[in-house]
């Protein structure tokens, strides 16, 4: 009789408060039903605690879980999910281990960037209900997010099995793509696209698949059926131009990369091809002209100064110097940073000098003498190696341009002036003469 009474003024307060809270998550007022929730689990809690009933404990424990995991997804809305991460870990110690509250964890590990907590979480939530395709979804998304191709295939394989659901086609897809299995991609993506023929991104997953090993005909068959439905498409029509351009039909290429830029395609890259397709019909002069707006949206690109070059080198009338002007331009954005060059390549010598790979020594520090001034140090270094190689005229070369820069007296110094006097004693010994005055 006590334990009916008890368990009914709790409903009735539970009733009573839940309205206001209930009104205030309507609203999205989350903050506001975060405070008016909270003394009502704290009553609870007291009262859960105290309880010896094991009925009353059962349905206070319902209740409690309940209130606690409306807390967590207020505070999932306000983005506190440590918040609410530590309010569900206490509604899986009050209520017991279910799949929805392990995923709800999951969720917000996921949310505040822990991808290896989101994933444990799921799993676990993916063997306690192992036929819930939501859970299973979001575990593969997340192989995916980790880069974890395989595991995402194995895990959508699973959910396909059980229903085909378009996104997980084209994400199995793409984990084959990144993998470079491309035939086993094209499967996926196929599939995906005969479900959904107006999923254009799809498409262009497959066409640049075909494009990489030349199946020019298919891409322009894919895009033309597609270009039926969608005559202004700006990822299609691009595609269908480079197709054209890679039969060489420059003329049509021309004129699909034309139309594209009208229907607001990349400028960038349709200048470039606009002038590819003039430049392969030889009328240098229009090519020259769109090459120059590519540059202008994008002054980095060496092609671009190439081509701009290669124009004027073909232009009648002779304009060899603006040729050459461009050519100059192209050159130089090729070239690399002289410092890091010479630091690369020094240090190689360094590290094959600890290891008397002599030959290797020479070549990279005669390499590094392109883009900087050996110190002295290098300089001893490379005198040293060719002395080891019994090559004292280039020995004695260096050693004596470290004798210009070089410190008097200094332990380097001690050491070239041994290594010389050693030098003019074998070369004394083998030709009769002294090599130094």
């Amino acid at each position: 009789m006590f334990v009916c009474a008890l368990l009914a003024g709790t409903i009735m307060l539970a009733q009573s408060e839940t309205l206001q809270w209930r009104q205030a998550m309507a609203e999205y007022n989350y903050s506001k039903a975060i405070e008016l929730i909270t003394p009502q689990i704290d009553s609870l809690r007291n009262n859960f605690y105290n309880l010896q009933d094991s009925t009353a404990v059962e349905v206070e424990a319902e209740i409690l879980k309940n209130l606690l995991l409306q807390k967590a997804n207020c505070q999932k809305s306000l983005y506190k999910f440590n918040e609410a991460i530590v309010t569900l870990d206490e509604a899986l110690q009050i209520g017991g281990i279910d799949a929805a509250t392990l995923a709800n964890i999951a969720e917000c590990h996921r949310l505040s960037g822990n991808d290896i907590a989101s994933y444990m979480f799921y799993s676990n939530a993916v063997g306690m209900a192992p036929e819930n395709i939501f859970l299973r979804i979001q575990k593969a998304m997340l192989h995916y997010k980790m880069e974890e191709f395989q595991n995402c295939i194995v895990e959508g394989r699973e959910i396909l099995k059980r229903d085909t659901i378009n996104q997980i086609l084209i994400t199995v897809g793409n984990s084959f793509n990144r993998m470079n299995q491309t035939d086993s991609a094209l499967v996926y993506y196929s599939n995906a696209y005969r479900r959904n023929p107006k999923d254009y991104r799809t498409l262009e997953k497959m066409s640049n698949i075909y494009l990489s090993r030349q199946m020019f005909d298919t891409v322009i068959v894919l895009a033309g059926n597609y270009l039926e439905m969608d005559s202004a498409n700006v990822v299609i029509n691009p595609i269908k131009g480079l197709a054209q351009y890679g039969l060489k039909d420059y003329k049509n290429s021309y004129d699909t990369f034309k139309k594209s830029l009208d229907y607001g395609c990349d400028p960038l890259s349709g200048y470039y091809y606009l002038g590819l397709c003039k430049f392969m019909e030889k009328d240098y002069r229009t090519a020259r002209a769109w090459f120059k707006k590519a540059s202008q949206l994008d002054s980095t690109d060496v092609n671009l100064m190439y081509y701009q070059g290669e124009c004027y080198a073909h232009y009648q009338g002779g304009f060899h110097r603006e040729a050459e002007e461009y050519f100059s331009k192209a050159e130089a954005m090729i070239q690399p940073d002289s410092t890091m060059m010479y630091k690369i390549y020094s240090s190689r010598g360094d590290m094959y000098m600890r290891e008397r790979k002599l030959d290797k020594v020479i070549q990279n520090y005669k390499v590094a003498e392109k883009y900087g001034q050996l110190n002295s140090v290098q300089l001893a270094t490379v005198g040293y190696a060719y002395r080891l190689k019994k090559d004292y005229q280039n020995a004695i070369k260096y050693y004596e341009e470290y004798y210009r820069v070089g410190k008097q007296d200094s332990a380097n110094w001690k050491f070239v002036e041994a290594e010389m006097a050693f030098i003019k004693e074998e070369l004394f010994m083998q030709e009769g003469k002294e090599p130094l005055k």
